[in-house]
């Protein structure tokens, strides 16, 4: 089959990066034509994905522009509007569209997905409206639609999840990779909705499972600020990141790796370890690792024995591996997935992160239960990977249905 798929290519995320080359083995021995989620066109999936070292980052103009308009702006029903309003009129206008019903016309069918989908951070935004896009298009010419492996939410009013409906019953088949997303779905007429996984959960093991690692802990760093946290919220983080990882250091004798598995958190990195230098007289158990790359994560998943992480995919990963993670939990998706491999006991809200001591019960509960928590996730991969099979057996259900017209 020609097959059109419609993903987070080109994304400066890690996780993103992992998911799109895991999903696109569903459609080995396919023809597929890759396109980004503003539909720029991309024809091989190395292309798509240039990783860069970063020495340095500094926030620019627009950052400081997009952090008043958050904490300032977003709540004015006008100035939302407008903003909206030009969205909108840039995505209808979009040069790309034509090239993307170009290859519409010679394809057998449309796939999207992968990474969170649809959202809506204001009550008046549309996300809906740049998902329809191109399941339009698909509809015009009667290629059908699959959307494979999407998270969908938060929405800010039930007005916004109604159109998201209204979009997906134009579509086959739907798969969704929690259990928050499948709820918000739930209803939805035409299309047959499956409840699936993260397609990362099932990377490859980097090391054999008895691989005697290097007494390493990873810790990876997010620039919550990203994320809506204030200045004063963002530096209270990043002490605790730092007490926490002294803690590790000095009573496990443990050393620390720093990274990031987005491009976009590399400055927390580097206000980190200007911390640290301030703080101590020597970083000599710290480690630094400003590569933002699968290559340069995969040295670092191979040396580590435990992981204290922020971004969600930075414990997928982990789990993928059967290391044992410390997670910080930031978003319901992470609460939900850490529930979902029965790992809650070790996720701390960043609320309490931030406003709290660092718990060092909980620190050595962690430590002492490793070997514990390292045989509970070999288990784990096995039992859950039949939830990924939905994935596989709608492609094969689509071509048996391409090849009988």
């Amino acid at each position: 089959m020609n097959i059109i798929f419609v993903s987070r290519y080109g994304s400066s995320n890690i996780g993103d990066e992992l998911i799109v080359r895991e999903l696109e083995k569903l459609f080995d021995g396919h023809n597929l034509m890759r396109f980004d989620n503003v539909l720029n066109y991309y024809p091989t999936l190395d292309e798509s994905f240039i990783s860069k070292k970063i020495k340095k980052v500094q926030k620019d103009k627009k950052t400081i522009v997009e952090k008043i308009y958050r904490d300032n702006l977003r709540s004015s029903f006008a100035i939302s509007g407008i903003r909206n309003l030009i969205n909108t009129n840039k995505a209808k206008n979009n040069k790309n569209l034509l090239k993307f019903e170009t290859a519409i016309k010679t394809s057998d069918l449309l796939v999207i997905g992968g990474g969170n989908l649809v959202f809506d951070l204001e009550k008046y935004s549309k996300g809906a409206f740049y998902l329809n896009l191109p399941i339009e298009i698909a509809n015009k010419y009667e290629l059908p639609v699959y959307i494979l492996n999407a998270g969908f939410g938060p929405f800010q009013t039930q007005k916004q999840l109604l159109k998201v409906h209204k979009t997906l019953e134009k579509v086959e088949y739907i798969t969704v990779r929690d259990e928050i997303s499948f709820n918000l779905l739930k209803g939805i007429e035409k299309p047959k909705l499956y409840q699936t996984i993260d397609p990362v959960v099932f990377l490859d093991y980097l090391n054999p499972i008895n691989h005697i690692k290097q007494d390493c802990i990873g810790v990876s760093v997010m620039d919550i600020r990203l994320a809506e946290y204030s200045e004063e919220e963002y530096r209270q983080y990043l002490m605790r990141i730092h007490q926490i990882s002294s803690f590790l250091l000095n009573e496990y004798d443990k050393k620390i790796f720093f990274f990031c598995t987005e491009q976009n958190d590399l400055v927390a990195l580097f206000d980190l370890k200007n911390l640290i230098l301030k703080n101590e007289d020597s970083i000599a158990g710290y480690m630094f690792e400003d590569e933002v790359s699968v290559d340069a994560l995969k040295n670092i998943y191979s040396s580590i024995d435990a992981l204290v992480g922020t971004r969600m995919h930075s414990m997928i990963i982990s789990f993928s591996q059967s290391i044992p993670f410390l997670g910080i939990s930031w978003q319901d998706k992470v609460l939900g997935f850490a529930k979902m491999i029965s790992n809650e006991e070790f996720i701390v809200s960043i609320d309490n992160l931030i406003n709290k001591e660092i718990d060092k019960k909980l620190l050595n509960t962690f430590m002492k239960d490793l070997s514990n928590v390292k045989d509970k996730f070999i288990q784990k991969k096995e039992d859950i990977e039949p939830y990924y099979e939905i994935n596989k057996k709608i492609v094969h259900w689509i071509e048996k249905e391409s090849s009988n017209q």
